[in-house]
């Protein structure tokens, strides 16, 4: 995800999908031909702040990610069903 938001704020030119198991899979959907939500979820016990402030940090980094327009992949899903 850090390179993604690399690649968005300083114009990278690659992006390095294959250095993060997460960003190869979702390759399809963050590529720029798809729209995709992320929805973050916490926890308020104490023990569970650091996880929280982890999942918290993550979506203040994907808010930054802009996606173009969605556009129709009827190959899409028997190449997610693969990687899977």
């Amino acid at each position: 995800m850090d390179a993604l938001v690399e690649f968005e704020t300083n114009g990278k030119a690659h992006v390095p999908y294959r250095d993060a198991k997460l960003t190869h899979l979702l390759k399809p959907c963050l590529a720029g031909d798809a729209k995709c939500m992320l929805i973050v979820t916490l926890n308020t016990q104490r023990a569970c702040l650091e996880a929280s402030l982890r999942s918290l940090r993550l979506a203040s980094k994907a808010s930054v990610i802009a996606l173009g327009q969605a556009k129709k992949n009827a190959t899409l899903r028997g190449g997610i069903r693969t990687a899977i």
